[in-house]
């Protein structure tokens, strides 16, 4: 049997294993590059949808903010016009000043109380121009 096998040439003996290797054989396919780029994939998809889910919330909640913070400026916008209207009518004479004592502001009736215009008494301390000088003693 030796004698047989070494009378045949090395492209027979090619051939018959390349015959016989073929026939009990077959090549399968590697798939593992496959799978670590399929689970990469999930991953990073997975992280795409957490984030666009996180931001639309985010999207969701700054719009409800803004939409009650354009409430509330229109509310206080409303207030600030009582407030003037009432500090303009009122039946008392209204004065307002600060840390100083200085006229920060002057309503209309303080003026014909006290006979001082806005202008003439914005800026000094009230009581040398309203309080009379025998009572400032006092």
């Amino acid at each position: 049997m030796n004698k047989a096998i070494t009378a045949i040439t090395l492209g027979q003996q090619q051939d018959i294993l390349n015959h016989w290797i073929n026939d009990k054989y077959t090549q399968k396919s590697d798939y593992t590059v496959v799978y670590k780029v399929l689970f990469i994939s999930i991953i990073v998809i997975s992280f795409f949808v957490f984030w666009n889910n996180k931001l639309r919330k985010e999207v969701k909640l700054r719009k409800i903010i803004e939409e009650q913070a354009r409430n509330t400026a229109d509310e206080l916008a409303i207030s600030q016009e009582y407030l003037k209207l009432h500090y303009e009518q009122t039946p008392l004479a209204a004065i307002e000043w600060n840390t100083d004592f200085e006229v920060t502001n002057w309503n209309p009736l303080a003026e014909r109380i006290f006979d001082y215009s806005k202008q003439e008494i914005l800026g000094k301390k009230p009581y040398n121009h309203i309080i009379s000088d025998d009572i400032k003693e006092i």
